[in-house]
């Protein structure tokens, strides 16, 4: 349960400090096509590839949930990824720096986040009269929002980034990635899982006291 809020929490916490990425890098173009691909697929270890000393900070514990209800959050980001698409729209060089601009598009799953705590809100209170009432509520939540994503379309948002990059004896890579990058790999729902982190919070401190 802890670990499932701390990743809750963290996801508001993410800092993409990106510095490398990989070899066979041979342009700023090729760079940003691989990097969104793996953005795309939320393939963590592709991702880190293109970071700085090969991480990204705070990805540490998204990369080790793979089962439970950890493992649902995980799977409804991929799945939210999988809904991203990218236009590279300018590429600018300078010496051994560049500046690469996209267009990407990403589905907005804030409202969807917000409808399906609604929707378990019940079951949340409900789980103040069993001993494992939570889990079954929090269990419960991650599956409704992953089959409210599979049943609804969430509205479509674009952001403009600019993937600053240099180039490097491995090629080009990026240097830092744009904040608005978080809200695109979360779908615009950092806020509302932390309400969700909340929330489930409320009901493990009250059961507690019961």
């Amino acid at each position: 349960m802890k670990r499932t809020i701390a990743l809750l929490c963290a996801l508001a916490l993410v800092a993409f400090t990106l510095t490398a990425c990989g070899s066979g890098y041979s342009s700023p173009q090729k760079t940003a096509q691989t990097f969104f691909a793996a953005v795309q697929s939320l393939d963590l270890d592709a991702i880190n590839d293109c970071g700085e000393n090969g991480r990204l900070v705070e990805w540490d514990l998204i990369q080790q949930t793979e089962s439970g209800d950890e493992g649902q959050l995980l799977a409804f980001l991929r799945e939210l990824a999988a809904k991203i698409s990218y236009r590279i729209t300018d590429t600018t060089v300078d010496g051994d720096t560049a500046a690469v601009q996209a267009a990407v598009d990403y589905a907005d799953a804030s409202m969807l986040v917000k409808s399906t705590m609604t929707d378990v809100m019940a079951d949340m209170l409900m789980a103040l009269l069993s001993d494992d009432g939570e889990a079954d509520a929090q269990t419960r939540f991650f599956a409704k929002l992953r089959e409210n994503l599979k049943a609804e379309t969430p509205g479509t948002q674009t952001v403009d980034v600019t993937l600053s990059m240099v180039k490097t004896d491995d090629g080009w890579r990026i240097r830092e990635l744009p904040d608005a990058m978080l809200t695109v790999l979360t779908g615009n729902t950092t806020e509302m899982l932390q309400e969700a982190a909340q929330t489930f919070s409320g009901v493990a401190s009250a059961q507690v006291e019961a």
